[in-house]
């Protein structure tokens, strides 16, 4: 955990989390439980494959001693979790966290927990960005403590400096009509949703659910055992920056992880004044040249066709002239022979077929529960999850298993770096980065 914090709190590598050139995907998911492994590959593999940079997480159940801990996952994610609590019969219940993927979770300054309810968070950037997880009591609940959950929220809004960008990002339990916004799901609304609305008229937020218009399916976010649908999850920004938040609906891309609640996504782009798009060259596979003759001799013809051809308007044999036409000489013959390069994402190591069937039963029973509810099908969605997670222990037990016979046959060879990187895969530990020493000059570093 040390480790971990000390990656949190330095500031030698943290980076900006808004840009105006930048998009980032800002979730809210009331996940009902986290607390088997499963559990959280699924979120991180779903996680990544949209490209989620943030997720406030509401209901992850996961008890721990301290009030706040950080759980360094695969593939480099980030996950904070506010303990949850244990109720009358010592069920574990309730809990707030956040999912930061590989590259943002420099971004973070500070993190914070209220509650067992409320988490805030700081990240760095100009603006700084300021993200609330948040899970409100039930609109049953007792009246008092629904107000002193609310007047805690509201005296933490104030809290926020005024022009840092503030998220509000959770299950809210709250149903709000036409007056908090023109597209929002419900026409009237219930008595958290008097509450939330209360929250927008004193701190001014934007309710970005009811802000977007989109069809009913992309707008309600939890299913009631009576089959009814209802729009309990929000994301809300302030009003200084609204104009950043380019869209925010609720969508079923995480049925794996078997939750009531869809997960809601808004897509953020910082907005100040509009710059130009600076469009970002390709990147060419240029090994190609030393692979492929054919590839060699297209790219020489075309370099020395183009520059001959552009060095026919130099009559003055201008040297920086010259320059420019090889230059773009160069340019247009990698466009047209060198192929480009295409990054993809990379799964998990012990991700295999198997998973991804397993995957598929989950995500089908699932959609045919949604069209045709009943016990039956529920169960069928049980028995598929129960058939991922046993596939999930299976697979990593292989992985882990041919990864200590590869260890074995390099220690009995004598494969020393065989052994260091073997290791640092298996351990998830990044590659030790140079030491630097700090100062702009060299006798300022001496001191």
């Amino acid at each position: 955990m040390a480790a971990v914090e000390k990656l949190v709190t330095s500031q030698q590598n943290r980076i900006s989390l808004m840009k105006s050139k930048r998009t980032v995907l800002i979730s809210t998911f009331n996940v009902r439980t986290l607390n088997k492994p499963s559990k959280i590959n699924e979120l991180i593999y779903h996680a990544q494959k949209y490209s989620i940079t943030i997720m406030a997480i509401q209901e992850h159940r996961i008890v721990h001693d301290e009030p706040l801990k950080y759980h360094l996952l695969d593939e480099n994610w980030l996950l904070i979790t506010s303990t949850a609590t244990r109720n009358s019969v010592n069920a574990s219940v309730g809990g707030v966290g956040l999912l930061l993927s590989p590259l943002f979770k420099n971004s973070l300054e500070n993190v914070e927990t209220i509650n067992s309810r409320i988490m805030i968070a700081t990240f760095s950037g100009n603006p700084k960005s300021t993200i609330i997880s948040t899970y409100s009591p039930t609109n049953n609940s007792n009246i008092e403590v629904i107000e002193e959950y609310y007047t805690e929220l509201t005296t933490l809004l104030r809290r926020v400096p005024k022009h840092n960008m503030l998220l509000l990002c959770g299950d809210m339990n709250a149903q709000v009509g036409t007056d908090a916004g023109s597209h929002s799901y419900h026409s009237k609304n219930n008595r958290n949703g008097d509450l939330l609305c209360e929250i927008q008229q004193s701190n001014n937020p934007i309710n970005l659910k009811a802000k977007f218009q989109k069809r009913s399916s992309k707008k309600w976010t939890f299913t009631y055992a009576n089959k009814t649908k209802a729009q309990l999850d929000h994301i809300l920004i302030n009003s200084k920056w609204k104009s950043s938040a380019i869209n925010c609906a609720a969508y079923n891309t995480f049925e794996t992880i078997t939750s009531d609640h869809k997960i809601v996504t808004a897509k953020v782009r910082l907005c100040l004044r509009t710059n130009k798009k600076r469009k970002l060259s390709p990147k060419y596979d240029w090994g190609t040249i030393l692979t492929d003759d054919y590839i060699k001799q297209q790219y020489s013809a075309s370099v020395q066709n183009r520059f001959e051809t552009l060095q026919q308007q130099n009559i003055e044999n201008d040297t920086n002239l010259a320059y420019q036409n090889i230059t773009l000489a160069h340019k247009a013959a990698a466009a047209e022979n060198i192929p480009v390069i295409h990054t993809s994402k990379r799964p998990a190591p012990w991700h295999s077929k198997l998973i991804e069937e397993k995957r598929k039963n989950v995500i089908n029973a699932s959609k045919v529960n949604r069209q045709n509810p009943s016990d039956q099908n529920k169960e069928s969605i049980k028995v598929a999850q129960e058939a991922l997670d046993k596939e999930y222990i299976k697979e990593k037990e292989k992985y882990i298993n041919n990864k200590i016979a590869e260890l074995n046959n390099a220690h009995i060879n004598s494969q020393t770096k065989l052994v260091l990187q073997s290791g640092k895969e298996v351990t998830l530990r990044n590659k030790s980065k140079v030491a630097r020493l700090k100062g702009k000059t060299t006798l300022y570093r001496l001191k």
